[in-house]
């Protein structure tokens, strides 16, 4: 199904009758939050789920539904810009994303690359694909040349898989963040081993992604 973006007189992005195949990853609870004002209809469900409609919202609202939703991790404190999903004709959020600056400083280069820090959604059939597409599009029109985010193991990637992701390396599980020279607190689930997913322009430092990673390719 194609998808066809306008620009409100606020500056927000709609992308309208988005619908790709694909399961959902991140949450798996059923109730959602009000977050996005529209006239009351009555949902569009086809074949391969309902039709959903992304949708540019703030970190308040993005926070509130991670806070209420994901199973593994808080909601990130800042961000360079949140994306809401609701199914059409409906005014409840069914996922969010939120994105940020790299948190790996090796990526951090300035705006080409930015990071997919969050994303939560559900249930809802698609919505975790849609809000992948969404973010890649607005972005990219923002000027990142790339966009990176993580799965743990175990997770199937199928939703950044459905949205153009590609699966460009592994880490390794490790105990913590905490450092010497940069002391952390432990309260965020590390020990995991994770894939790091890319879309758009390959890394040109590849030295230095190896030296951090393990490539998958």
């Amino acid at each position: 199904m194609s998808n066809h973006w306008r620009r409100s007189p606020r500056g927000d992005f709609h992308a309208v009758g988005y619908a790709v195949r694909s399961s959902n990853d991140s949450c798996n609870s059923r109730s959602g939050m009000s977050g996005i004002t529209t006239a009351a209809a009555v949902p569009t469900v086809s074949s391969r789920g309902p039709r959903l409609s992304t949708k540019v919202i703030t970190l308040r609202e993005a926070r509130a539904f991670v806070e209420q939703h994901h199973r593994h991790h808080g909601s990130p404190v800042g961000h360079k810009l949140s994306i809401g999903v609701r199914i059409k004709g409906t005014d409840d959020l069914v996922g969010v994303a939120i994105v940020s600056r790299p948190v790996a400083r090796l990526f951090d280069d300035g705006g080409d690359t930015l990071e997919v820090s969050r994303t939560c959604t559900d249930g809802t059939r698609n919505a975790n694909s849609a809000l992948y597409g969404a973010v890649w599009r607005v972005c990219r029109e923002l000027g990142a040349k790339r966009i990176i985010t993580y799965t743990q193991d175990g997770e199937t990637g199928s939703s950044l898989r459905a949205a153009g992701f590609t699966p460009v390396a592994r880490r390794k599980a490790h105990p913590g963040w905490d450092r010497p020279s940069r002391r952390r607190g432990a309260d965020h689930p590390t020990n995991v081993g994770r894939i790091l997913w890319l879309r758009g322009e390959p890394f040109s430092n590849v030295t230095k992604l190896s030296k951090k990673v393990t490539k998958l390719f």
